[in-house]
């Protein structure tokens, strides 16, 4: 099955804004977040996990040889690249804060950096891919100049 990355780009972007604005609330102290929606960005965390892994798949069988972090590097933006390391490193702080702690205050704090990480994962490697395609379609419509 051939995975779409603006498809990807654009589902990821929509609950990265959405578990952005969850974890804001759950930082600033707001404890009761409906239950479907923890549903929602978990359920799709994991949607787009498995995705993302399919589309770095794809970029990594068109650059053999290539380690994934430097194949990411090159093709996303070095913003999103630093962010989504950061978020990563949040991620895992949060959790064992949260841990530390006895789960005290809300126990999707502790899994909503990894929301966050996530879906930026997603949005480096759907927008790696999209540069990757438009890269190779560039060299093919130069070949094929070159060929007439």
């Amino acid at each position: 099955m051939q995975v779409k990355p603006k498809y990807l780009a654009v589902f990821s972007g929509v609950l990265f804004l959405a578990a952005l604005i969850v974890h804001l609330l759950l930082f600033w102290g707001m404890h009761k977040i409906p239950y479907f929606l923890d549903v929602l960005l978990t359920a799709g965390m994991v949607i787009a996990w498995v995705f993302s892994s399919k589309i770095l798949r794809q970029i990594q069988n068109s650059e053999l040889g290539m380690h994934p972090v430097r194949l990411l590097t090159q093709n996303a933006p070095n913003w999103l690249v630093g962010i989504t390391g950061f978020f990563l490193f949040y991620a895992v702080v949060n959790l064992g804060m949260m841990i530390r702690t006895n789960w005290t205050g809300s126990n999707l704090r502790g899994v909503s950096g990894f929301w966050l990480f996530f879906y930026s994962f997603a949005l480096v490697v759907s927008l790696a891919r999209i540069r990757q395609l438009r890269i190779h379609a560039g060299d093919n419509d130069q070949e094929h100049d070159r060929g007439n």
